[in-house]
């Protein structure tokens, strides 16, 4: 009984020697597939973190630009208001030059007899007399550009471009 022991013995050692050879070649092979697995996740996340620091870049290359916009908005619209003010200004200063000259025109109406024509047939435009810091209580004088003897009688609040009213046609 003593060698059937050691033959049973012998085999249940082989059996168990095989089983952790198997078992050892299931664990490397586990082991293996594991080691890719961790390596292939790995990769995907070194990507996935370059997509978000390229993506990041992106975002704050777009919030800077979007920033600038603002900025150039801002200073548009500044502009515009700058601009909206001008013309206003502007046109309030031609309607008191047109309120001016009809009041000139009916004090002092344009006459072939007296008016200044110069070689090229034109009428001179007629002095409306109005000397620096005069306005608005000035009163327009009778001369013509030529004779008056007010040297800004075409600058109208004494600040502002010399005038040259346009030559009106004889006709």
């Amino acid at each position: 009984m003593a060698l059937s022991d050691n033959n049973n013995s012998d085999r249940m050692h082989q059996v168990v020697t095989a089983a952790n050879q198997q078992l050892a070649q299931v664990l490397r092979t586990f082991n293996t597939h594991l080691d890719d697995h961790r390596n292939e996740v790995q990769a995907r996340l070194r990507e996935a973190h370059h997509q978000q620091d390229a993506f990041s870049h992106t975002l704050n290359d777009y919030a800077q630009l979007i920033r600038q916009l603002r900025h150039q908005i801002a200073r548009k619209d500044r502009e515009i208001r700058q601009l909206h003010e001008h013309h206003t200004e502007l046109a309030q200063s031609v309607m008191r030059l047109n309120e001016l000259l009809a009041h000139h025109m009916q004090r002092y109406p344009l006459d072939h007899r007296n008016a200044n024509i110069d070689m090229k047939g034109h009428m001179g435009a007629p002095c409306l007399g109005i000397a620096p810091g005069d306005l608005p209580n000035a009163s327009p004088c009778s001369h013509y550009k030529d004779e008056c003897s007010f040297g800004y009688s075409y600058h109208i609040d004494g600040h502002g471009p010399r005038i040259d009213f346009p030559a009106l046609p004889l006709d």
